[in-house]
């Protein structure tokens, strides 16, 4: 059997479109049924009463190298720990919160924490 290019071509393209309008179809009928919804994360405080704090042991950097924390740490609170994970200095963070947001994991493994009792109420964010 032999079968000229443009058939070969033509054939590729009635195929492909028989696949867009299939798909089509499918997407019309889930059209009118609403997407699942999905659970909204209560609104970040932030503010210099509150500090950066790991929670967990699912950050990426003890594992895979992701420094997305680390890299946007403004006062550069935030170290790599060798196989931990992160560690925030609680003296330079200002509780931006912008490692929270910026952090890939689910649940996230920074969390925003009342700043310790230790340096006080009028201890200033990146001050010792």
């Amino acid at each position: 059997m032999s079968i000229t290019r443009k058939d070969f071509l033509r054939q590729g393209a009635a195929s492909l479109g028989r696949a867009a309008l299939d798909l089509a179809g499918v997407l019309q009928a889930t059209a009118g049924e609403a997407p699942p919804a999905e659970p909204e994360e209560p609104a970040l405080e932030r503010g210099a009463h509150l500090v950066a704090q790991p929670q967990g042991t699912e950050c990426f950097a003890a594992s895979c190298g992701c420094l997305s924390c680390l890299e946007r740490c403004e006062p550069q609170a935030i170290s790599l720990v060798i196989g931990q994970g992160v560690k925030v200095d609680a003296a330079l963070c200002n509780g931006c919160a912008v490692c929270v947001e910026i952090c890939p994991t689910t649940p996230r493994s920074l969390v925003m924490v009342p700043r310790p009792s230790d340096q006080g109420e009028d201890a200033a964010p990146g001050k010792r």
